[in-house]
């Protein structure tokens, strides 16, 4: 069982749902309105921010987040391979102060708190997480054989 934590997959006006009900994703705004607000605030999409990340995570939900999605679902094809937040730390810092482990789908929970002392310095932190995702995304990226089937 996970406990709150930041889920990286690769990448409602607030928390209404509780930790049993599955995890909450952190969505852009455009997302939550229109014909597609209900159903996807009904299924745990919450906006972006760290207001609603925190009291997730405090609740102990698993939040999932995509720091820099925007930017990276319009990458060329050449830079997949690159882990690129494109300069956003509010994932750590949201990390940093709720005192919660950021976790990849491939790779180990990433501790955000214990190696860095008690207040530390959100890009130091950015970078090291960045600096792990990288590596496992190197090792993934060395096993594939075709482009699509991987």
């Amino acid at each position: 069982m996970v406990g709150a934590s930041f889920l990286f997959p690769r990448h409602c006006s607030g928390v209404t749902r509780g930790p049993a009900d599955g995890p909450y994703t952190l969505t852009h705004d455009i997302m939550l309105v229109g014909p597609t607000a209900e159903l996807l605030g009904g299924i745990g999409f919450i906006h972006a921010n760290r207001d609603n990340a925190a009291t997730a995570l405090r609740a102990g939900a698993v939040v999932l987040d995509f720091p820099g999605g925007d930017y990276e679902a319009y990458r060329p094809t050449w830079s997949r391979n690159v882990v690129d937040f494109c300069g956003r730390t509010e994932y750590a810092r949201t990390a940093i102060d709720d005192g919660v482990a950021i976790m990849s789908v491939v790779l180990a929970p990433i501790d955000v708190v214990a190696p860095f002392g008690e207040d530390p310095d959100v890009d130091e932190v950015d970078a090291h997480v960045r600096r792990v995702m990288q590596k496992g995304l190197d090792e993934l990226a060395a096993k594939r054989r075709f482009p699509i089937l991987g």
